[in-house]
């Protein structure tokens, strides 16, 4: 990958004793190559990273649910 790319995961409190999660992608394009990766790929990691976001949040509701059992 020409960059350094990261994710951060941010939860926090929201209303009805609910949690907002949220996820954030960060890439530092290193040159050219870098920006061309980020943005020929863009929709792709857009794909990727809203699917995860969902899957994590299924896994929280699950085990959640499995715990108050």
């Amino acid at each position: 990958m020409p960059g350094s790319g990261w994710l951060e995961f941010r939860a926090e409190p929201s209303g009805k004793g609910g949690t907002c999660l949220q996820q954030v992608a960060y890439f530092q394009p290193k040159g050219l190559m870098g920006l061309l990766y980020w943005y020929l790929l863009y929709p792709v990691h857009r794909l990727i990273f809203k699917g995860m976001i969902r899957e994590v949040a299924r896994k929280a509701r699950q085990s959640n649910t499995t715990d108050q059992d």
